[in-house]
């Protein structure tokens, strides 16, 4: 692995070719029309369920529901074609777009945007950037800026896209009989654009998706009013799976075999709600949050039957080079350094984030956004299992910190870090995790120094038996110094992100370790 680690941080799939740069047809705006297109998949699972179809064509066709974490995305392949609906945020963006070119997208023959939310809509200039976009559809209906523009319209003309217009009652025909129907928004809501989500269902194989967006009970309710045809095969449940969304009767008249909640339940515990599962009594339901890459949904007419639906990322181990790549799950060490002028671009300040059950040792402390969210809900659940006064010492920190503490060292022992193999407890200059902004030192408020001490008292514990629920490992664990070449450090965290955190804890396995059993000479 390179040994600066830009590669690694700047959160693209090196492994992996690079596709185009940026297209546009000059921000346009016209009719919706019919569109002939034609597409083709790739891969089969096998189902968790089955329907047979209703009619066999020829179109081979499948939904993923992407893991966008506190975002929403969905990639639509029929045959050779892709079409992305919403984007995510703005922050997850290089991880959406190594996915889809794990599935091969090099263009997308559409992009539809359901409304202007930036966890629908964030990710969209880095789209632009990187794949061919033939066109972008967004509704007529929508939340305006001050000048009485559409934030949709100007957002688009500004990346030079062309777009089409949608309303209610539109269908765009994607080829081999597949269409995608119009359904939402009807009418203007002032109050929430949530509610002038672009509502759309896809037909194809005899079966149906509904894709709702942030859809919630007013514009559920219109829909129902309308008398609209809402039954469908899938559901792609609205607004995260909220409770402001999924009326009892908008669930019954859809009636969904599968339905499908785009969330990450780290960051919104509100959301894959217990009141939306009730609703929906009679449905497989699907959490994207469960799988790295999300849930695969094929509608296919072959005699197997006509709807699987799987998770869809393969195993970790099988993933290997995706996860070296990856920022979260990089490996930080002597052999791995990070560039002496890297600065992660998602740092946001601790007392900014509304934690709980901590106390911070500095109104400074910084950490990554992402890491910072897993961080306060696992304190949130200590504190449920009774378990108080926790400590955060130190986040982030620059090379040039990490420096002056290397010198402080070497001035007391000039022997300091020469044996490179011998166990240290401060990094050499630039294979300090901290740098990342995803190490966090944490202590207790009654014992707040930084001692191998912290192994033995209820925090301490607490957070070891259950760091990796929430995306944490416990970076440099007792027994394994010669892997780590850092001594047992029971308060240093460092979050990886709940997959790879499960199976390094299942398997007790050091990241080190992990990479050289993948990855042979690195780690």
């Amino acid at each position: 692995m390179n040994t600066k680690l830009i590669r690694i941080l700047c959160c693209i799939i090196a492994a992996l070719p690079l596709y185009g740069c940026a297209y546009g047809g000059g921000g346009q705006t016209s009719e919706p029309e019919r569109v002939e297109i034609a597409g083709n998949a790739s891969g089969t699972a096998a189902p968790i369920f089955t329907a047979a179809p209703d009619a066999a064509t020829a179109a081979e066709a499948w939904v993923l529901f992407i893991n966008a974490k506190k975002g929403d995305a969905a990639l639509v392949a029929i045959d050779s074609k892709f079409y992305l609906i919403d984007t995510g945020r703005e922050e997850n963006a290089d991880e959406l777009i190594s996915i889809l070119r794990q599935y091969g997208v090099s263009e997308l023959e559409g992009i539809f945007l359901t409304h202007s939310h930036k966890d629908h809509t964030g990710g969209l200039k880095a789209i632009a950037n990187t794949f061919k976009i033939n066109n972008a559809y967004r509704s007529d209906i929508g939340e305006k800026d001050d000048e009485g523009v559409l934030k949709l319209d100007k957002k688009l003309a500004k990346l030079g896209l062309a777009q089409s217009v949608l309303s209610a009652g539109a269908e765009l025909r994607l080829g081999n009989g597949a269409s995608l129907e119009v359904l939402a928004p009807i009418s203007f809501n002032a109050d929430d654009d949530n509610d002038n989500s672009l509502v759309m269902m896809l037909k194809v194989n005899g079966q149906s998706v509904l894709f709702t967006g942030d859809m919630q009970f007013s514009e559920e309710q219109t829909l129902l009013d309308s008398g609209a045809q809402l039954k469908a095969d899938v559901l792609k449940v609205g607004n995260h799976g909220n409770p402001d969304a999924t009326l009892d009767t908008f669930a019954s008249s859809v009636a969904p075999k599968a339905a499908i909640i785009s969330t990450n339940r780290l960051f919104d515990d509100d959301s894959a709600n217990e009141r939306v599962i009730a609703a929906l009594p009679d449905s497989e339901i699907f959490i994207t949050e469960n799988d790295a890459w999300g849930v695969m949904a094929r509608l296919d007419s072959d005699a197997d039957g006509g709807i699987s639906i799987t998770y869809a990322a393969p195993n970790i181990e099988e993933r290997a080079a995706y996860m070296r790549d990856n920022y979260y799950t990089a490996l930080i060490n002597r052999k791995n350094l990070i560039s002496p002028d890297y600065v992660p671009n998602n740092l946001v300040k601790a007392a900014d984030m509304g934690l709980e059950n901590v106390k911070l040792k500095k109104d400074s402390i910084k950490g990554d956004k992402e890491a910072m969210l897993a961080l306060k809900a696992m304190l949130k659940a200590a504190q449920k299992d009774g378990v108080y006064g926790f400590y955060l010492v130190s986040a982030y920190r620059d090379y040039a910190e990490q420096q002056a503490l290397w010198d402080k060292k070497v001035a007391k022992d000039q022997n300091y870090g020469k044996d490179v193999d011998k166990p240290i407890v401060t990094a050499y200059p630039g294979a300090s995790e901290h740098q990342t902004g995803l190490a966090f030192d944490i202590a207790a408020v009654d014992a707040t120094a930084l001692s191998q001490g912290f192994a033995d008292t209820e925090q301490g514990k607490w957070l070891y038996a259950h760091c990796s629920e929430y995306g944490f490992i416990l970076r440099y664990p007792k027994g394994k110094e010669q892997e780590t070449v850092i001594v047992f450090e029971p308060w240093h965290f460092r979050y990886v992100g709940r997959e790879l955190a499960r199976y390094l804890t299942e398997h007790d396995m050091t990241l080190e370790k992990y990479y050289q059993t993948f990855y042979k000479n690195e780690g």
